[in-house]
């Protein structure tokens, strides 16, 4: 186990508040757990062991094979098999916030994640034989779909600045530093997957407020935040919903979304909706 730091918005992640709370408690548990790329063998009963070894799932009637579901179908942990016929799990998210881990960190002989998933056939190979879950998995995961790729990437630290010579060995500092490629696809992923949508990240004026509010110190993180805030606010107003829209969300107003609270008829995204909707079929015991 390592130790690590969590941000702010860890406890205000609307897809995660809709989780079980101990899937809450070993999603943090996995960030310690994890190596310096944030890869880590899926063994479930290793894993309960050294995050959850004083708590019996069976009063809370949950398994770790239905924990570890929840943070796959919301996203928060991918499964992987490697050559060798083992699973693996890694945190998508995780060079987000770590993305220069201190020289020396553990790295476990791990294989690296594919760069591309078919999501349905892992979780269908992985829960097959799980009571709990076999059957469920296959429906729920199809909202994850338009989401996956840019949920699946390198999990290498990324070249940030013009060229990867000139960001070699360069500090990652939100505000001062590039944004890193990716970002853009994913946090236009993210508003496609939360309202409907289907905006373009390679837009010019999309990248620009991106960019803007980048260098204003948010990260994406914020930007999740802002996309379920206002999609619950605006989403079901027909005058609204227009709004829910890259130049409005990452206007120069984008902090005041940022600080407002989730509504509590709409606690998260239409995406983890039907997630939940899909578990609570489910068999708990």
């Amino acid at each position: 186990m390592r130790g690590r730091f969590l941000k702010p918005s860890f406890f205000k992640n609307a897809d995660l508040a809709a989780c079980h709370p101990l899937a809450r408690i070993l999603f943090e548990g996995l960030w310690c757990h994890s190596d310096a790329r944030g890869r880590f063998k899926w063994k479930p009963k290793t894993i309960k062991a050294e995050i959850l070894p004083h708590d019996d799932l069976s009063k809370w009637k949950v398994t770790m094979n239905l924990l570890l579901g929840q943070l796959v179908i919301t996203g928060h942990v991918l499964p992987y098999k490697g050559e060798n016929g083992a699973w693996y799990g890694f945190i998508p998210s995780f060079r987000e916030h770590f993305p220069k881990e201190k020289k020396g960190s553990k790295v476990l002989p791990i294989p690296d994640p594919p760069k591309t998933f078919d999501i349905k056939s892992i979780t269908s190979d992985l829960f097959q034989n799980v009571p709990e879950c076999s059957g469920n998995f296959s429906l729920s995961v199809e909202c994850l779909e338009m989401n996956i790729e840019c949920l699946v990437v390198n999990p290498q630290t990324p070249k940030r600045g013009s060229s990867a010579k000139a960001s070699q060995g360069q500090e990652f500092i939100p505000g001062k530093t590039k944004p890193y490629p990716e970002l853009f696809e994913m946090v236009i992923a993210d508003l496609n997957a939360v309202a409907g949508t289907n905006f373009k990240h390679s837009t010019a004026l999309t990248r620009e407020k991106i960019t803007a509010r980048w260098n204003e110190g948010f990260d994406l993180g914020d930007f999740r935040h802002v996309h379920r805030v206002k999609f619950a606010q605006w989403g079901s107003d027909p005058k609204r919903k227009e709004f829910v829209r890259p130049p409005t969300l990452y206007s120069r107003k984008f902090e005041s979304y940022l600080n407002q609270k989730m509504p509590k008829d709409l606690p998260y995204s239409d995406v983890t909706a039907k997630n939940i909707k899909t578990l609570e079929k489910v068999k708990l015991t």
